[in-house]
């Protein structure tokens, strides 16, 4: 075949290319090259055809935005991915553009980084030099009198490639001119955050987005921030240029919890960028620490032998006070005692409760959110409303605000919380700290992490000498108590006192801190005198504490006989349970009885539940009828089936491998939604109604509306719990957890409003947050105290670069937020029954402007439609909507002419059952509705049993995260 015929090869179909010398099929055109070349000797014109084709453009973009493949058509994102696909797919290489025809071309657009150094060239600096550079170009290095002209160049990000005209020419060299005189404060952002818009002028920030330019995908698997980090960030005039760039560097530093020594390097290698920056040349790590108040800690050593502390006043007192003991205050013998580098042996630091309140309440919008609270909690004490919102609703706080503490309107109280924290995973030693949360602040705030204070911290092997670590601390929230501290805002003087109502902790904790039996001795419980008894358990025995009757109950302690059972207790000789006194009995009007409450998180979610699946599951039980382990292969490939609401933070694990592991979050997810569908079908019905009745009264006992009704069921079903545990598992398994779900839980929820307002979920969430600020090993108090000053002391002066999580918000429609991107919605897409629908909502026919939309944002809650497909794991699309009906969210819809979001939905149908539950079965109908965004309600836990074609749907208990607060 002569070398200048046709090409030699034919397509035949879409993928299938065929040799015209030998007829031989191959995958691409590219392979018939290649065997031209390698069979037929025709290199030159396969290299020829090759440069023929290459010349051709390889894609083109298409309506929707993205790029074709010119030879399977295929759609990519972007140009770079159809080069990878010719490459990869059709392995074909095209040829590169010819470089610099923009020197001979002037239609040809500028490279925007030749553009950069044909300025950098002509205003005399090096041309090698990275354009980015010229962000941080030390001013003395130009002249007044350098020619800062540039040849037109094309903007970045500007697809037409057109050339800019003078005037935007002259715009962007002024702006590259103005960045070498950017100051101190105005470069930090670039350097510690991931943005680079600041807060310098127009210019500038128009360079600076040049520079962070990209195409962004609307609808990205992450959820993107609102708005980045150097949003939030404000120069403050009225603070000196040292302690801005002091604090903004150490605003980086710990939110990205680096260590002191990683600090020092950055802080150096900065200064040795920017010689020829004074103002980052002068940067000194001492001297950034200054600005940090760190005098308010006060650390207080005491005997390791007999725990007595020693005077604080003089730190030259090193042998122990007590009678008969030879315990020394610092570490190593006697003759080390007078060194000037010692060491106490043991210690407990404490912070001035005083200063970080007056620096909570100062933080801006603080202070009217607890006046907000208050205001609101007043209105509902005059209504006479007996409904249980918050714990400011509760008869114990009310007493205070009728005729106490709370009379006065600038008094505030607060709840406690200790727990020990393991430091090291290769060692024993632990932090005990001591948390305060803010009760008139609303929950949200009450319980992040910037808003709860950290009062005092023990570190060591065992458990801290409780009596002194609480009469320490009794003493320190005493003066809080009588005196108050004096808080300036808005040029208004408050007089603040500071009472604490509440005390939450684990068992043993309480135990230790009211220094009286364990769980497992006589007289465990603090709320009554219920001894319980010795029963045989397995091969050993049990204290158990049986179910009484309301008639029949042992009587409930009070604050004045507990105080009493402590003066005359002894470690060898009890009373009613008690070994002697307690240090936070120390505290001025604080009721131990009353005051100290049974824990949610460790009581019922890590105590009952778990002990429940080891009864069912382990096979150290296999031989009762309760026993359902070998059903577990079972239960859990049910379980994993479920896909939860983006509410539920953990997503199912293998029950059969992690049971035992479970987190808290997990068991209480397990308890109040996946259980009762799971264990359908292999738990005996009496075992499966037990179990119900635990699950069904902590939802009632979650809400955040818990009225005298539903109160009283609750109480009913955990009555009923216990009562029928011991018959069901055995005498033996009734222990103090037990006891307390089903005979006091209830009554502290009247006391203290709902158990998610007391407990510990939030604080062991910020316990993970401290163990983050400790570096190193060895004595770590002064360090996590000094962490937890410098955040406060930041936050206070206004510089947090704070980390945004929430939805990018494209468009503010008239009754939501729209974010990602909205799509034309043509009228043949829509069923008839939705046009309908839509012409009734908007009362005329405006289907001609409509689009779709996936995403939404009502009332500051969430919502999804059925085709936001990024959502693989989670099913965020079942709702509650206008009056209290369940439906699948298939798309949102959005009327140009209404400025206004309509929700497309497919109604689901209650099955009605015997007996009611906050499990509530449903069904699929066919009837498709239209409504307004504003009538969703939430979103719903929904879970689909396909094995046995079964569907529920769950209400969340509260719209706080039930319990779980970040």
């Amino acid at each position: 075949m002569a070398a200048n015929e046709k090409l030699k090869w034919c397509q035949k179909g879409k993928n299938d290319f065929e040799c015209l010398i030998c007829n031989r099929k191959l995958s691409s055109k590219q392979r018939v090259f290649l065997h031209l070349k390698a069979v037929h000797r025709l290199s030159s014109e396969s290299n020829d055809t090759i440069k023929e084709y290459r010349k051709q453009d390889c894609w083109k973009k298409s309506d929707d935005g993205k790029y074709e493949c010119s030879v399977c058509k295929k759609k990519l994102a972007s140009k770079q991915r159809v080069l990878m696909h010719l490459h990869g797919v059709h392995r074909m290489t095209p040829v590169r553009r010819e470089k610099k025809k923009y020197k001979h071309d002037k239609t040809e657009s500028v490279p925007r980084s030749t553009a950069y150094r044909w300025e950098r060239k002509k205003s005399g600096e090096c041309a090698n030099t990275s354009a980015k550079r010229t962000l941080f170009r030390d001013p003395s290095s130009t002249t007044g009198n350098e020619d800062l002209s540039v040849d037109p160049v094309e903007l970045p990000g500007n697809d037409s490639g057109s050339r800019l005209d003078d005037s935007k020419t002259e715009k962007f060299v002024v702006a590259q001119e103005k960045t070498t005189d950017l100051s101190f404060s105005e470069l930090l952002p670039v350097l510690c955050s991931d943005t680079s818009k600041t807060t310098c002028g127009t210019e500038e920030k128009m360079l600076l987005d040049d520079f962070s330019s990209s195409d962004s995908d609307t609808d990205s698997d992450h959820d993107t921030a609102s708005k980045s980090d150097a949003d939030d960030l404000e120069c403050h005039l009225d603070m000196p240029e040292k302690e801005y760039q002091a604090l903004s560097l150490l605003s980086c530093f710990l939110r990205n919890q680096f260590s002191a020594s990683a600090s020092k390097d950055i802080v150096e290698t900065l200064r040795e960028i920017f010689p020829k920056l004074k103002e980052i040349n002068t940067l000194n790590w001492d001297e950034m620490l200054s600005h940090i108040d760190n005098t308010s800690l006060k650390e207080i050593h005491y005997c390791e032998l007999c725990t007595k502390v020693f005077p604080v006043e003089n730190e030259n007192v090193f042998h122990c006070q007590s009678t008969d003991c030879e315990g020394l205050r610092y570490k190593g013998p006697l003759r080390n005692q007078n060194k000037t580098s010692r060491q106490p042996r043991q210690s407990f630091v404490f912070a001035d409760v005083g200063k970080q309140l007056t620096d909570l309440l100062q933080t801006p919008g603080i202070w009217e959110d607890i006046q907000a609270t208050k205001k609101s909690a007043f209105e509902r004490l005059n209504s006479g409303s007996s409904i249980l919102t918050d714990i400011v609703d509760g008869q114990e706080y009310r007493k205070l605000m009728k005729d106490g503490f709370l009379k006065e309107s600038e008094n505030l109280t607060a709840i406690f919380n200790t727990d020990g924290v393991n430091l090291y995973s290769s060692s024993k030693i632990e932090l005990w700290p001591i948390f305060l949360a803010i009760n008139e602040l609303s929950p949200p705030k009450r319980f992040s992490r910037e808003n709860i204070l950290l009062a005092a911290m023990w570190q060591g092997k065992g458990k801290p000498p409780f009596h002194e670590y609480f009469r320490e601390f009794s003493s320190h929230l005493n003066a809080l108590y009588t005196n108050g501290v004096e808080v300036f805002i808005d040029d208004d003087s408050f007089h603040v006192k500071l009472k604490i109502i509440c005390g939450i902790m684990d068992l043993p904790a309480k135990a230790e801190l009211l220094n009286m039996s364990y769980f497992n001795g006589p007289f465990p419980c603090i709320t009554c005198e219920e001894e319980g008894k010795t029963v045989k358990q397995g091969k050993g025995t049990a204290r158990c504490l049986p179910y009484r009757s309301p008639d029949d109950r042992s009587m409930e302690r009070r604050h004045e006989v507990v105080i009493e059972n402590m003066r005359s207790g002894s470690p060898k000789s009890r009373s009613k349970g008690f070994k002697g006194k307690s240090g936070i009995s120390y505290l001025k009007d604080f009721d131990l009885v009353s005051g100290i409450v049974p824990d949610y998180m460790h009581g019922v979610c890590l105590g009952v539940t778990k002990t429940l699946m080891c009864k069912w599951f382990s096979s150290k039980g296999k031989t009762n009828e309760f026993f359902i382990g070998n059903h577990i292969e079972e239960i859990s490939r049910r379980m994993q089936q479920f896909k939860p609401p983006h509410s539920i933070e953990r997503l199912p694990r293998n029950l059969e491998k992690n049971y035992q592991h479970f987190k808290a979050t997990e068991l209480q997810t397990w308890l109040l939604y996946y259980a009762y569908p799971c264990l359908q079908d292999f738990l005996k019905d009496e075992y499966l109604e037990n179990f119900l009745c635990l699950s069904e009264g902590i939802h009632i006992l979650l809400g955040n509306a818990i009225s005298e009704e539903s109160l009283t069921k609750a109480k009913g079903l955990l009555q009923q719990f216990y009562a029928s545990f011991a018959r069901l598992y055995g005498e033996g398994s009734s222990g103090l957890n037990i006891h307390n779900t089903g005979s006091h839980l209830c009554d502290f929820v009247k006391l203290w409003g709902p158990i998610w307002c007391w407990s510990c979920f939030p604080f062991e969430d910020i316990n993970a947050m401290l163990l983050n600020s400790v570096h190193g090993t060895g004595v770590v108090l002064k360090q996590a105290m000094k962490y937890r000053q410098a955040q406060l002391c930041i936050r206070r002066k206004g510089l947090q670069l704070k980390k945004c999580n929430g939805w990018k918000v494209n468009y503010m429609a008239s009754n939501c937020a729209v974010a990602g991107a909205m799509q034309v919605l043509q009228q043949h897409e829509l069923e008839d029954s939705v046009k309908a629908n839509l012409i009734n909502l908007l009362q005329e026919n405006f289907l001609d402007k409509l689009k779709k939309l996936n995403r939404v944002v009502v009332n500051e809650k969430r919502f999804y439609s059925e085709q936001y497909t990024r959502m693989q794991k989670r099913i965020c699309t079942v709702v509650l909507f206008r009056n209290n009906e369940i439906g699948k969210i298939k798309y949102f819809v959005f009327c140009n002419y209404t400025d206004s979001v309509y929700a497309v939905l497919q109604k689901l149908e209650r099955i009605p059952e015997g007996q009611e539950n906050h499990y509530i079965p449903v069904t699929f109908s066919q009837e498709i509705v239209v409504s307004n965004v504003e009538n969703l309600i939430e979103v719903l836990v929904y879970l689909d049993l396909q094995d046995v074609n079964r569907k529920y749907v769950i209400k969340m208990p509260n719209g706080y995260g039930h319990a779980i607060f970040k």
